[in-house]
């Protein structure tokens, strides 16, 4: 079954879009019907609690958890209690101090990608950015000033690192 909640507009994500209109939220409950049905988000923003809140449908997230999570910097932060490792990363308030920390990684000879704590889409919405010098970074500051993201770095993890072969033996 296709519903369409258009006509799209970048402004909004789809779950914005459902809110904007109550036929399609309409035909959404028609679908439905009484049958047990959940909704499965791919990301979790506040609109998505508040489209779910709006359809009286169950979710396969706690919001509690999901929306407190869904930045990369909180859950960086809980990663070392968890015991699960993630590269090395750096992060400040100060976005002036962030850029000193760029550079003094740059010059040390460490590969970066600067990411936003929001989102997902990497480099395709200009959320991520590689950087492997110093020259690269600087013509990115004002990307990153202009940006309406925090940006944190990590340290880039080479491609690749080594090759790892399974055999099978059967006899």
């Amino acid at each position: 079954h296709r519903l369409t909640a258009g006509p799209s507009s970048p402004n909004f994500t789809l779950s914005e879009q459902i809110l904007q209109h109550l036929e399609i939220q309409q035909h959404i409950h028609a679908f439905v019907d009484s049958s047990p049905s959940r909704v499965e988000f791919s990301f979790v923003e506040p609109p998505e609690e508040e489209l779910a809140r709006t359809l009286a449908l169950p979710t396969y997230c706690g919001f509690d958890v999901a929306l407190a999570f869904s930045r990369k910097i909180p859950f960086k932060r809980l990663c070392p209690q968890l015991s699960l490792a993630t590269p090395p990363w750096w992060f400040y308030n100060d976005q002036e101090r962030l850029f000193e920390e760029a550079r003094r990684l740059l010059r040390s000879g460490i590969p970066l990608l600067c990411k936003a704590n929001e989102g997902t889409g990497g480099t395709s919405i200009g959320g991520m950015y590689k950087v492997e010098t110093l020259h690269q970074f600087e013509s990115l500051i004002s990307t990153l000033r202009q940006s309406q993201w925090q940006f944190f770095l990590e340290k880039f993890i080479l491609d690749k690192i080594a090759d790892i072969a399974v055999h099978w033996e059967i006899t």
